[in-house]
């Protein structure tokens, strides 16, 4: 008997002996401790060989834990609901994942299964509820499958449509240039929308296996509640981290190239550090965060300005360390900070109205914030350089911060070094 054989078994006898009849607790939990067969067995890779929804795989930016969520228990489309859940349940560290779009709608779930991988030792949690029927959980652990090995992108992309023309795009940010003279707003992130067609399927798995090896430093996240719509991403910029009171967020604005030149890069991250435009925006998001986080925070602190390297572009970041007041839970700070103007813009109001009614598309999960959230800690990032792919159609997204002084053109040269970044994943 395989590994995989063994879990299953041990889960259905958890779940034979969980008395289904008693109601001393909504939510009971099952935890079991293993080590793969082969230590180079991955859980994304476990992920990919499952055909139950919704699924979701999050690794964080400065953590080497890899989580996977798979099925649900609970699912929630209000913010508060999913607060009020959490702290109905203070001794069971349950936790939620997923997030809000960019417009602000709530998707957040209690999973199934719960995996998650630290070095060579895997933990897998099964959660059970009161309403559940021993059958249909019988069903969900016997259609659990082995992993399916990960493999390189193999594929030729043809660009089918672009929401904005390089003259269109530039039309937009001399739109907004004009707005900001007049004083309606002082930043507006503008975003573009590129849809592509593939001449062979792609696995959103092996893509985001193959996002973690071209794009480090980042956040890696798959969120998929339906197996013809996936969202996927490396993003390079954290929403926050919380830790009880204990919450870390950052300004990550103001964009410089990034290449295999080490000298051209120096050279641009030395311009970067010193460009006034860019100081500006990235200030402007500081002087946003701040400003919201101090309504429910006893103190806060900035770090001096500093920039972080991508592969194929590099960025100002300020980060910003907050202790909140103890009645400040993740409902308060998500609510409060997202979206920040890092990618919405300032102020909130002036900026996403412009964003509604000029741009072309909804954003939905692009800028949006995904994560996993408990009682005790919780962490979410900016759902920058994602991809969304429909079924043979793959939609890539990207943005620039528009603030006084913004040159149409550099703006156009700015989401299409972004767009490239993306596509690195497609190696024809």
């Amino acid at each position: 008997m395989d590994c995989w054989q063994q879990i299953k078994q041990q889960l259905r006898q958890r779940l034979n002996a969980h008395d289904f009849s008693a109601q001393n607790s909504a939510i009971s939990q099952y935890q079991l401790e293993f080590t793969p067969d082969s230590a180079s067995d991955d859980v994304l890779a476990w992920l990919k060989g499952q055909c139950c929804y919704p699924q979701f795989f999050w690794q964080a930016r400065e953590s080497a834990t890899q989580c996977v969520a798979l099925g649900q228990v609970n699912y929630f489309t209000e913010l508060a609901a999913a607060q009020a859940f959490l702290t109905a349940y203070p001794m069971q560290q349950l936790q939620l994942v997923g997030g809000l779009t960019f417009e602000g709608e709530a998707h957040f779930y209690l999973p199934r299964l719960w995996l998650e991988q630290r070095a060579q030792t895997w933990r897998i949690t099964l959660t059970l509820s009161a309403d559940d029927q021993q059958s249909a959980v019988e069903a969900f652990l016997q259609g659990l499958s082995p992993p399916l090995p990960l493999k390189q992108v193999q594929t030729t992309l043809r660009l089918e449509t672009q929401n904005y023309s390089e003259n269109e795009w530039q039309a937009l940010v001399g739109e907004a240039l004009a707005q900001i003279e007049q004083g309606h707003f002082t930043k507006v992130v503008l975003a573009q929308k590129k849809t592509y067609r593939s001449d062979t399927a792609v696995n959103p798995y092996d893509l985001v296996a193959q996002a973690r090896v071209q794009h480090a430093d980042c956040y890696y996240f798959l969120w998929a509640q339906t197996p013809e719509q996936v969202f996927l991403g490396a993003s390079p910029e954290r929403l926050y981290q919380r830790d009880r009171q204990r919450l870390i967020t950052e300004a990550l604005a103001g964009t410089a190239v990034s290449s295999d030149d080490p000298q051209q890069t120096e050279q641009q991250q030395q311009w970067l550090l010193q460009d006034r435009k860019n100081i500006h925006e990235n200030r402007l998001v500081v002087e946003d965060i701040c400003a919201k986080l101090a309504n429910f925070s006893q103190h806060l602190d900035i770090e001096s300005l500093t920039s972080r390297k991508l592969s194929y572009v590099q960025h100002l970041v300020r980060k910003i360390a907050a202790k909140l007041y103890p009645d400040a839970d993740d409902s308060t700070c998500l609510s409060a900070i997202h979206p920040s103007a890092a990618v919405g813009g300032l102020p909130d109001r002036a900026a996403l109205n412009f964003i509604a009614t000029r741009q072309n598309f909804r954003r939905e999960w692009y800028a949006g914030t995904l994560g996993v959230m408990s009682l005790a800690n919780s962490e979410f990032c900016v759902a920058i350089r994602s991809t969304l792919l429909n079924q043979d159609k793959i939609m890539i997204f990207t943005g620039a911060g528009i603030v006084a002084g913004s040159v149409p053109l550099l703006e156009w040269q700015e989401i299409e070094r972004k767009a490239a970044g993306i596509l690195l994943l497609f190696p024809a």
